[in-house]
């Protein structure tokens, strides 16, 4: 079996648009979703006290993570087989947030293409079938 490295996912909560909240947060990665996780793809991901699941973007990986007082949670699933949003467009949502001021939510919502913020169905891995 496959070792993997540990893998953390820098990601921004959909709907963190009030100031404590409107920063990336840190989620490791779990192992099976490794292979498949990229910049730019919508998961799923616990947040707050309650854990309830948020859609979150993915806006950086790192195979290290900085110290923090809070627990770091697990993604739970991908959302999106390929990344909604390009390198381009994070560095645009970045600019609108410095430049402008505004949440990365709200930018986010800019650069995104109307309607995805409907019903979400999770993007499931091909599984690999074993013939004997």
């Amino acid at each position: 079996m496959m070792q993997h490295t540990p893998c953390y996912a820098k990601i921004i909560i959909q709907f963190a648009t009030v100031e404590e909240i409107d920063k990336p947060f840190t989620y490791e990665v779990p192992a099976d979703l490794i292979p498949f996780i990229q910049v730019g793809q919508r998961v799923y991901v616990p947040f707050g006290m309650h854990n309830h699941l948020q859609v979150g973007y993915i806006l950086g990986l790192s195979d290290t993570r900085e110290e923090t007082k809070f627990r770091i949670k697990a993604v739970r699933q991908i959302i999106d087989e390929k990344p909604l949003l390009s390198a381009h467009q994070l560095e645009l949502i970045e600019f609108i947030v410095s430049y402008y001021g505004t949440s990365y939510a709200a930018a986010i919502d800019v650069v995104l293409p109307p309607g995805l913020r409907g019903n979400l169905l999770p993007w499931k891995k091909k599984q690999k079938k074993l013939y004997i």
